[in-house]
Parts: structure tokens; C-alpha cells; sequence
């Protein structure tokens, strides 16, 4: 015997589940609205408005200078503050730094972080009057009577050109200066004083007082010239061979200079 549904039935269960769909709608678009309107309220609330901004690791730039370049205004919103494009503009517009970091901090601070850039080498010509501060990416930093710190990279260079705080120095074969100061840091951990860059040729001084000519011009050899100069001190110490210099012109034929 086949039992048929009641229609009664079919129809009152197709209105209930209706109704249900009809609740679940209405109360999707309340919880939307709500939020919708809570959003709104803390965006224009006085308390989530821009009170105080935080500016730390200011040394050669100042914290002013900072704040001026962020173009945050105090008063507009924390929730809704463009957080990348500050951290942009302030790169952008204070070549001094390198990163900044942009944090809101509730209810009403902004904590700007700089990183600025670090000292790398002094640069100067060959009489010493006029010096530069750079980091590893040749950008000025100060422009110091003299040499302050004696224990930073020196760079000599007769065709340096003239800059200000803020821009990229250049100077014969600045295109190489990132290779050969990454290749001498490798071969040599900082036992370097000066290193002369001159059309003339390039002469490295190494912390013992002795020198290395590494040629005429910076080639594609250069980097395995550099890597060469621990060998070859270690190997003519080992003879107590006493020298005064290395010429590494030529890779193939490398000399030494005796010492008095």
C-alpha cells in the first residue's frame, strides 16, 4: 500500500522554510548594518582621532623633519590613516632614511620607527679638504671638516664630485665601489684603511701599513685579485718574507715588494 503526502503538509513545510530564509536575510542585513554604523561611529569618534604622533631613531634627521614629510594631519582618523603612502612620502622625500616603519597604536598615536642610513667611508681627495660621509650606497651623510672617526673605511679619490647631504657622491669607478668594498669585507673582515680610487690605478692600504695595487682600473678580475690578498700574505708570513706591498695588476703574475 503506497501512502501519498498530504498536500496540507508539503505547502505549511515550503512556508516555514520561506520564513526561515526570509528571518536568516533580515537578520544578515541588521548585523550588516550594525557593523556598517559602528564602523562609521569609530572612524568620526573623537577618540580614534589622530592625537599624538611618535617619531624614534632620529639622529641625523630630526624628528620634525620626519613628522613634516609624513603629512599626517592631527585630528583626521587612526582606523582609516594610509599607513603605506607615510612610510612612502617619508622615504621618499628624507634620503637620509633608509626604512621607516608606520604603526597606529589605539586610541590616538601614530609610532613612526626611521632607520636611518648607516656610516660606510669617508671620502675624500688626495689633500683632504673636502670630505664626505657616505653610507654603502654612496649617499652623503655629513660633510665633516676632517676625519673624525678613524676606524671607518677612507676612500682617496682626486675626481670626486661635488655634493650635498642627501645625494649619491661620484667619483672614478663609483660603479664598482659596492663590488669591490663587498669583495674586500669577504677576503679581508675590515683589516683595511684606505683604498685610492684615481684614474691612475687602484691602490688598497691594509691595516699592518702595507699596500695593494689592484691595477688600472677596476676589471673583471678584481674581485678574484681582492680574494688573492689573505693567500698570499699568509703564504710569504709563513717564509718570513717580510713585504711592504702586492702588485696584483696582473692575476696571472703576482709580486711583492720587500719591506726595508
Amino acid at each position: 500500500m503506497t501512502v501519498q503526502p498530504d498536500p496540507n503538509v508539503q505547502s505549511t513545510l515550503k512556508r516555514e522554510r520561506i520564513r526561515r530564509v526570509k528571518v536568516r536575510r533580515r537578520r544578515t542585513l541588521l548585523i550588516a548594518f550594525i557593523l556598517l554604523f559602528s564602523s562609521l561611529f569609530v572612524i568620526n569618534s573623537e577618540p580614534f582621532k589622530v592625537k599624538i604622533i611618535e617619531v624614534s631613531g632620529a639622529k641625523r634627521t630630526s624628528a620634525e623633519e620626519v613628522y613634516k614629510r609624513s603629512e599626517i594631519e592631527i585630528g583626521e582618523s587612526l582606523v582609516t590613516l594610509p599607513v603605506g603612502e607615510i612610510r612612502g612620502r617619508i622615504k621618499d622625500k628624507q634620503p637620509l632614511v633608509k626604512e621607516a616603519e608606520v604603526r597606529r597604536e589605539l586610541p590616538s598615536r601614530v609610532h613612526i620607527k626611521i632607520y636611518e642610513r648607516e656610516p660606510f667611508a669617508y671620502v675624500s681627495d688626495s689633500l683632504g679638504e673636502n670630505v664626505y660621509l657616505i653610507d654603502a650606497e654612496r649617499f652623503v651623510l655629513e660633510k665633516p671638516k676632517g676625519i673624525a672617526d678613524p676606524k671607518i673605511f677612507h676612500v682617496v679619490s682626486d675626481g670626486v664630485q661635488h655634493a650635498e647631504v642627501g645625494e649619491i657622491l661620484e667619483f672614478p669607478f663609483h660603479d664598482s665601489f659596492a663590488r669591490i668594498c663587498d669583495s674586500l669585507e669577504r677576503a679581508l673582515h675590515g683589516k683595511y684603511s684606505k683604498l685610492v680610487f684615481n684614474f691612475g690605478g687602484i691602490k688598497l692600504f691594509l691595516n699592518d701599513g702595507s699596500y695593494v695595487m689592484l691595477g688600472d682600473k677596476p676589471d673583471d678580475d678584481i674581485e678574484k685579485k681582492i680574494l688573492l690578498i689573505p693567500v698570499i700574505a699568509k703564504e710569504l708570513n709563513e717564509r718570513k718574507l717580510k713585504f711592504a706591498g702586492l702588485n696584483l695588476s696582473e692575476l696571472a703574475v703576482p709580486t711583492y715588494v720587500k719591506a726595508e
